[in-house]
């Protein structure tokens, strides 16, 4: 009863901020209302990457646009903490190729805000705590909430996400976006989690699963003539279910 109120509520929260903030013209968030409830004409990048993080869209032409706007044109906005709502709603909103735009954003002159000034000007192999010391001038360089390349990478683009506590069940959903290989190693209370991507020509994915474990491995939804390994699997089938050991899947796209 409790979970169904509180799942009423978010529901009946999510139209009303569609209904009473969303600019459709502009493909927007605006960032609050007013004491009497009408809409304060104020926006920034902030209020609708918020919303596209969670999930606060209609349909795919409403992600689509506010997905637009908080990509950026391939430049982030911005603290090191927030770009992390940034990534995450793009990749969960089906625009995996922005998200790895900025990630991949080769720029690396002095302060500016990109992964590769942090790795190139501050030397920083951990996770700062600012995008330089122009930013921040005490800055670290082992704070958590700079640890969004990692989060993002692993959970976002590869998709590893637990089902069951301590990875019993996980699940493992590609979505490389302009990436052609992946591989990590993915540590869990289980065991190793390995994944290979390659989709030079035809999509292979090899993984590695952990003893007693079991992975889902959710496939895009235009892929086709599907094999694991080198099984034949229907065309209808978008989700493989495979147990502990090295798995091969193959398909086209």
């Amino acid at each position: 009863m409790t979970f169904l109120f509180f799942r009423n509520r978010a529901a009946e929260i999510k139209n009303q901020m569609i209904k009473r903030l969303y600019d459709s013209q502009s493909g927007k968030f605006h960032d609050s209302l007013k004491k009497d409830l009408s809409v304060n004409l104020h926006t920034s990048h902030h209020a609708s990457a918020y919303a596209l993080c969670y999930g606060v869209y209609e349909d795919e032409e409403m992600a689509a646009r506010l997905s637009e706007y908080v990509a950026n044109d391939g430049e982030f906005i911005g603290s090191v903490y927030f770009i992390y709502f940034m990534l995450k709603g793009l990749v969960d909103s089906g625009h995996a190729d922005k998200a790895v735009d900025l990630l991949i954003n080769p720029n690396n002159q002095e302060n500016a805000k990109t992964f590769a000034a942090i790795l190139d000007n501050l030397h920083a192999t951990i996770a700062p705590e600012a995008w330089s010391n122009y930013y921040k001038p005490n800055l670290t360089l082992s704070h958590p909430w700079g640890a969004t390349p990692g989060l993002v990478i692993i959970q976002g683009i590869l998709g590893i996400t637990p089902l069951k506590p301590g990875f019993k069940d996980f699940k493992i959903k590609i979505r490389p976006g302009t990436v052609n290989t992946l591989k990590a190693v993915v540590p869990t209370a289980k065991g190793i989690i390995r994944v290979s991507y390659n989709a030079v020509s035809v999509v292979t994915t090899i993984v590695d699963i952990p003893m007693n474990t079991t992975a889902h491995l959710i496939l895009p939804t235009e892929s086709t003539e599907i094999k694991c390994d080198g099984i034949i699997q229907k065309s209808s089938v978008k989700e493989l279910i495979v147990k502990s050991g090295r798995h091969k899947i193959v398909y086209s796209k």
